[in-house]
């Protein structure tokens, strides 16, 4: 749509690079007053860079979008980039699993790395999304590389009533990522558990075959989705 390259990473990811300034200038319009997180700072360098160009129509910066976070896109858009999702359990003497676990988790930095108007926090929407997901926010401190700490927020879908919340909102804004497939073995999974027949060989099996199928252990991608966004 918007043109451009996409190029391999070093790691398990791709890049898309745009550097047309039609392209430029057409996704900073179609972003204004979409983004909900300290980040507009950036999509806002990049119109005060085009308006003082003086090449294209002008562009008014706009604030942050205030809908609510079930209302479109946005979440499916930061699930597809932040998200993930598991399945964890044990096996009983029988081989049949208990304590299973299906956790959708998503993490977050605590502030933004350059100063904005609108502010460096992402409290405030991170505490929309756990409200939303009933669910709860957790800060968390970790070690990096050295001496470098990173504070983040972290939120995790876990019990019947989050994992419902987050079911009925995937159902009308489908994530579009790689992550849509581990999704669908999550779901998979999550009918299982409430069905109850993963405390048989058989669901037992099925979920291990689920889990095993996942994240890192995907061997089959399916994207014939991606027709339904041409």
């Amino acid at each position: 749509m918007l043109g451009g390259t996409v190029n391999k990473a070093s790691g398990n990811w791709y890049v898309l690079s745009i550097y047309k300034l039609e392209a430029l200038y057409q996704l900073a319009v179609m972003l204004n007053g979409l983004m909900r997180t300290p980040k507009v700072e950036a999509l806002h360098r990049l119109i005060n860079w085009f308006n003082a160009l003086e090449k294209y129509p002008i562009i008014t910066p706009l604030g942050l979008d205030n809908s609510a976070v079930s209302s479109n896109y946005w979440l499916a858009g930061l699930l597809d980039a932040d998200g993930s999702f598991g399945i964890t359990f044990l096996l009983n003497s029988i081989g049949i699993a208990i304590d299973v676990d299906l956790v959708m988790r998503l993490s977050q930095r605590q502030l933004y790395h350059l100063e904005s108007s609108l502010g460096v926090s992402y409290l405030a929407i991170m505490t929309l999304i756990a409200d939303f997901l009933n669910t709860n926010l957790i800060p968390y401190k970790r070690q990096r590389s050295g001496v470098r700490v990173e504070l983040g927020y972290i939120i995790r879908v876990k019990s019947l009533v989050s994992r419902l919340a987050l079911i009925n909102y995937l159902s009308e804004y489908p994530l579009m990522s790689g992550k849509r497939m581990d999704y669908n073995s999550w779901l998979e999974a999550h009918y299982l558990v409430t069905d109850k027949l993963h405390k048989t060989p058989r669901g037992t099996a099925k979920l291990t075959a689920l889990k095993s199928g996942m994240n890192t252990g995907r061997t089959t991608f399916d994207w014939s989705h991606l027709g339904d966004y041409k």
